[in-house]
């Protein structure tokens, strides 16, 4: 075979593989079921609450689950290294960080999915970059065992039998966007990739306010 017929066909196979690569991210095998009226929103696969924990924010700061006791808080999930999913989920989380402005009750979390590279300077530059308001979101790392045992435990499936297991945290519907409530109950995930995601969350935020006593 020729040297440009080799390119071609190596140019091919890398674009097939990078497109297997977003799939996984994407739909996993293990995503959770759509409302039946709004493909955007997807329910808990079982119910789920937010455990106790302490990590470290892009300040270096320790951070507790004690933080967001009676807060509505918006959760989303990221790598740094990360250059296809995670800028647009973190954009959304913008949004929704604009939309909430001046609404103290509203915080919002990002945890990474890989915290051995995601280490505070790193997650600073890049919350910076986001136009992150450090009082109001929190751009979260620690040990690798804590971290992924919270997200694990708390939010998403952990799916270990992947043939794309290699990726940072292996977690299923890693670009959901997870609303918490009052009460630190898991309420709803929102597909962070669809252009409605921040407006859906913001006005289900308003849902939960009105019902909170």
């Amino acid at each position: 075979m020729h040297k440009p017929t080799l390119l071609i066909v190596a140019s091919i196979l890398l674009i097939l593989m990078s497109g297997l690569a977003l799939e996984f991210w994407l739909k996993p095998p293990n995503a959770t079921p759509s409302t039946p009226d709004d493909p955007l929103v997807t329910l808990p696969d079982h119910p789920r609450h937010l455990i106790p924990f302490s990590l470290v924010d892009q300040r270096g700061q320790e951070v507790t689950q004690e933080a967001f006791y009676h807060k509505i808080l918006v959760v989303s999930f990221l790598f740094t290294s990360c250059s296809i999913v995670c800028p647009y989920v973190t954009d959304q989380m913008a949004q929704i960080q604009r939309q909430t402005s001046g609404e103290t009750a509203v915080r919002l979390l990002s945890l990474s999915v890989d915290p051995t590279d995601d280490t505070v300077p790193v997650l600073a530059q890049y919350a910076s970059k986001a136009g992150a308001d450090p009082e109001r979101w929190s751009f979260l790392t620690g040990r690798t065992d804590s971290v992924l045992h919270l997200i694990e435990t708390s939010f998403l499936a952990h799916d270990t039998n992947s043939s794309f297991s290699s990726m940072p945290g292996n977690f299923a519907n890693s670009q959901q966007i997870v609303l918490v409530d009052t009460n630190g109950q898991i309420v709803k995930y929102f597909d962070g990739l669809n252009l409605d995601a921040a407006h859906a969350v913001v006005q289900e935020i308003k849902k939960l306010r009105k019902s909170t006593p």
